[in-house]
């Protein structure tokens, strides 16, 4: 659990400890960036229970946070929406939700962080938005593929100034906690991202990993045994594969803005599919990362409420399916069609990677969205054009 790391971690700076990275109490190394083990201060002036209350109390207290701030950043596009549609996504997320809370981690937080970085951008707040953004990426790299979207933005000054913003963090950061050695702080930091990426194997193919290369690796590959694998492919062209999808996954949705007319929301839309693939791109994705998909599915869920879905809709199929996957990641489900346990396994949704399955039908949803809405403005312009 993150948040045992999280607690040692404030409690060892406390008790005048230098370096975090080297902390024998730890239960699994710290691998976020220095500044952000200064956030967990606090949480080491009280024993563990109650601390463990307090970032329970303070994780709530973060979703509510990004419920609101999704709110503002679509209000800024001129999108209201009333708040059973917060609810409706809540039920869908309940699982990744739940998980995330009662096991202490992190993504709610960096969650926070990216969203308080990109309220601050939409209205002119450049300096706030680079100290969010930066904080976002001390917790969890992955968070490097928003870069992206300011790239498409060609906002080249921003980039720079998340990065100045992410070195003096750091910097201020491991001159308050070891002075004496600075640079040994970074060097460990890196250490650690290292150490974590050797492992890169044994993490990728565990049961509860929830990345698109585990996910392909599970049907098409050799690494498990549960009797799905439909192709036998070496973990090396599993690899080509994933990095060969993700990049079509990736280049697509901005090929599509580019050449349609619709832009009103185009933001939105680019910003909803970065979400995603920040999770299916993660090589370590677990099922409490997916609270990020609050987002692009309130971005879906907004954008079917103005739609006519009929049978000749793509998103009724779509939703459907979405359907059928979120039904899946409960227990009782594989009960029922007489799949738990599978070959011992009690979390049979992981075995069958319904979480990535479900990112990618949500990836493909916010696509439909976006060329629905193209259309949509193509017959209304056409239609302006005949009546005037």
């Amino acid at each position: 659990m993150d948040f045992n790391v999280f607690y040692e971690t404030g409690k060892y700076i406390l008790r005048g400890g230098g370096n975090v990275y080297s902390n024998p109490n730890l239960p699994d190394f710290f691998k976020y960036a220095p500044v952000i083990s200064l956030l967990l201060v606090p949480y080491g002036f009280f024993s563990m229970q109650v601390s463990s209350i307090l970032w329970i109390i303070s994780n709530i207290g973060f979703l509510m946070g990004c419920l609101y701030l999704i709110k503002k950043i679509f209000l800024k596009y001129n999108i209201q929406f009333r708040a059973s549609i917060f609810i409706l996504a809540l039920l869908i997320l309940i699982k990744a939700v739940t998980t995330e809370i009662t096991l202490g981690q992190s993504d709610i937080l960096l969650f926070l962080c990216v969203l308080g970085s990109l309220w601050a951008y939409g209205n002119q707040k450049r300096k706030h938005s680079a100290i969010f953004f930066s904080l976002a990426i001390a917790i969890k790299l992955p968070v490097l593929i928003f870069l992206i979207f300011f790239l498409f933005k060609r906002d080249f000054r921003f980039i720079g100034l998340t990065i100045l913003a992410f070195i003096l963090l750091n910097i201020l950061t491991v001159l308050c906690l070891n002075p004496a050695a600075p640079l040994s702080l970074i060097s460990s930091w890196i250490s650690s991202i290292i150490q974590a990426g050797g492992n890169a194997d044994i993490v990728i193919f565990r049961i509860s990993n929830q990345s698109l290369y585990a996910l392909i690796g599970r049907y098409f590959g050799t690494a498990e045994n549960y009797g799905l694998n439909v192709l036998s492919l070496s973990n090396t062209l599993i690899m080509g594969i994933s990095i060969m999808i993700g990049f079509l996954m990736l280049i697509f949705p901005f090929l599509l803005v580019r050449i349609c007319n619709y832009k009103e929301h185009s933001d939105l839309f680019v910003l909803s599919i970065l979400f995603i693939l920040m999770n299916l791109f993660n090589p370590n994705c677990w099922l409490a990362n997916n609270v990020t998909l609050f987002f692009p599915l309130i971005y879906c869920l907004v954008h079917l409420g103005i739609q006519k879905i009929n049978f000749r809709n793509p998103n009724l199929y779509l939703i459907a399916l979405c359907g059928v996957a979120i039904f899946f990641t409960h227990t009782k489900i594989w009960k029922l069609v007489n799949l738990y346990p599978y070959q011992g396994e009690t979390y049979v949704s992981f075995v069958f990677k319904i979480w990535p399955l479900f990112n990618i039908l949500l990836y493909f949803l916010v696509i439909t969205n976006y060329v629905l809405r193209e259309e949509a403005a193509n017959k209304h312009s056409l239609r302006q054009m005949s009546d005037g």
